[in-house]
C-alpha cells in the first residue's frame, strides 16, 4: 500500500501510513523490519530539507576557499510538502541496530548530501602514509554516532590494486556541512579515484558509490565504469606519491658490470625519517622469463641490519635507523634478452608510530652501453679478427682511446698500428 501511493504522488497518506506500521512493528518485536521502515521515514525528512536547502539556494559545498562544486538535485517536492515528524528516530534504530544479526545497507544519499572527496591528499608529519578530506552535508535534524568512517581507493592504472582509509576516531554528524579526514598507512605510488565510502553505525552501513558502474561487481568488488562517467573520474583523481621523508626502494644497475659474471641489480631501501625496528621485504619478478637468483644474493650497505629471511624471496632488516640505507646485489638470468627489467617490491615494516606497508612497481634498463661484433677470417696458419665496437644505447658518444689486443696459451697475437698499450674506452655516465 505504501508503495501503490508513493507511485501515485500521495506522500501525505503515504507517510501516515509507514508511521502505523512503524508502531506495530515495534510492537511485534521485529527490530529489522522496524528499523528499515524508520529508515524510509528519516530518508523522507532528509528530502524535505534537501528542498528547502535547494529553495534557499543551497546546492553546494564550500571548500574553504570560495570555491563551490556545483551539485545536481532532482526532487519532486510536490511528495514531500508536509513535515516527517522523526524525532528521536536516529538514536532509537542505531542501538537496535545490535540486536539484529545482519548488517543494514542503505545509500547515504538518503541522508546526506553534497558527499565529495578533496582531490588532493595530504602526507603525514611525522608517519608515512596519506590522509585525504571528506566533505559532507548531512540533512537530519538528530545527530546521530558513527562509529567508523573507510574510503576505498582504486588504482586506475595497472593492476588493480586498493588502499582503504579510515577515520581515526568516532564521528558525530550534526545538521549542515561535517568534514572528516581519512588516514591511510599503506604507500602505493600511482593514480586513484574514489571507489567507495561507508559510513558505519554499529549494524549500520551507509554506502556510497561516486561513479556508478555498468555491470555487476567482479570478485574483487570492481565494475567497469560507464563511458559517460569517464570526464566525472578525469577530474576526481588522486595522485599518491612518497614523501621526502618516508621508506622508499630504487632500482638502479651496478656501476661496474662484469660482462664474464652473472648479470645482476642493485636493490636500494631508503627508510627515509624512520627508525624501522622490524620490516619484512619480499621481491617478485614481474617480467616474463626473468628469473630472481635470492640464494645468491650479497649486501653490499647495511649488512649489520638485513639478513635473508627462510622463505624464498624475503629479506629480513631489523635495527634499521634514519637515513641508514641497505643495498645488495640481486643475480638474474632470463630467457630472452631484456632491455628492461621490472620487479615488484612489498615491505612491511614496524616504526615507532605503528605498522606501515609500501609497495610499488620498480623498472630500471639493463642494456649494456656497449655492442661488439667479432667478424673472423679463418686462415690456415692464422685467424684475422675485425672487432666492431659501437653504443647500443641511441645517442650515446663513445670515444676509444687506446687499444691493446693479447694473446692466449692456444694462440699467439699480433696487433696492428694504433693498436699499442692498453684499449681504454670512454663513456658517459648513462645510468
Amino acid at each position: 500500500m505504501t508503495k501503490f501511493y508513493a507511485d501515485q504522488g500521495w506522500g501525505l497518506i503515504e507517510t501516515t501510513l509507514l508511521g502505523m506500521y512503524a508502531k506495530c512493528l515495534k510492537e511485534m518485536n521485529r527490530s529489522e523490519d522496524y528499523i528499515k521502515v524508520l529508515l524510509k521515514l528519516l530518508a523522507k525528512s532528509s528530502a524535505a530539507e534537501r528542498v528547502r536547502l535547494r529553495r534557499r539556494g543551497v546546492t553546494a559545498l564550500d571548500d574553504g576557499d570560495g570555491k563551490t562544486a556545483s551539485v545536481d538535485i532532482s526532487l519532486d517536492a510536490q511528495h514531500l510538502e508536509e513535515e516527517v515528524g522523526v524525532d528521536g528516530c536516529v538514536k532509537r534504530i542505531v542501538a537496535l541496530s545490535l540486536e539484529i544479526e545482519e548488517e543494514i545497507t542503505t545509500p547515504m544519499s538518503h541522508f546526506w548530501d553534497n558527499i565529495a572527496v578533496d582531490p588532493y591528499p595530504r602526507h603525514l608529519d611525522d608517519r608515512d602514509g596519506f590522509e585525504v578530506l571528506v566533505k559532507m552535508r548531512y540533512l537530519l535534524e538528530e545527530k546521530m554516532e558513527v562509529q567508523e568512517l573507510r574510503v576505498r581507493m582504486v588504482n586506475t592504472i595497472g593492476q588493480v590494486k586498493e588502499v582503504w582509509m579510515d577515520a581515526l576516531e568516532p564521528v558525530t554528524m550534526k545538521r549542515g556541512v561535517v568534514k572528516v579526514f581519512a588516514r591511510s598507512s599503506i604507500t602505493i605510488p600511482g593514480s586513484y579515484i574514489v571507489d567507495k565510502i561507508i559510513l558505519i553505525a554499529n549494524k549500520l552501513h551507509f554506502v556510497h558509490e561516486p561513479i556508478a558502474k555498468s555491470t555487476p561487481d567482479t570478485a574483487l568488488g570492481l565494475g567497469s565504469t560507464p563511458v559517460a562517467a569517464v570526464p566525472i573520474v578525469k577530474k576526481t583523481k588522486l595522485l599518491f606519491y612518497p614523501a621526502p621523508r618516508s621508506l622508499v626502494a630504487k632500482l638502479e644497475v651496478p656501476k661496474q658490470i662484469h660482462l664474464e659474471h652473472m648479470k645482476a641489480i642493485e636493490l636500494v631501501l631508503d627508510p627515509g625519517k624512520n627508525n624501522v625496528t622490524k620490516a619484512e621485504l619480499r621481491l617478485r619478478s614481474a617480467t616474463a622469463g626473468l628469473r630472481l637468483m635470492m640464494a645468491s644474493v650479497k649486501f653490499l650497505e647495511g649488512s649489520d641490519a638485513a639478513s635473508m629471511g627462510d622463505k624464498p624471496g624475503v629479506v629480513n632488516l631489523k635495527g634499521l635507523s634514519p637515513e641508514k640505507k641497505v643495498r645488495f646485489r640481486l643475480p638474474y638470468t632470463s630467457e630472452n634478452e631484456l632491455t628492461e627489467l621490472a620487479l615488484k617490491v612489498e615491505v612491511d615494516y614496524d616504526t615507532d608510530n605503528g605498522h606501515f606497508f609500501y609497495a610499488d612497481g620498480l623498472t630500471v634498463p639493463v642494456v649494456l652501453p656497449l655492442a661488439v661484433n667479432v667478424q673472423d677470417v679463418f686462415r690456415p696458419n692464422a685467424l684475422f679478427s675485425r672487432f666492431q665496437v659501437s653504443t647500443a644505447i641511441p645517442d650515446v658518444p663513445l670515444r676509444i682511446l687506446k687499444a691493446s689486443l693479447e694473446g692466449s696459451r692456444t694462440f699467439g697475437a699480433c696487433s696492428g698500428v694504433g693498436t699499442e698499450g692498453s684499449m681504454v674506452l670512454s663513456l658517459p655516465r648513462i645510468f
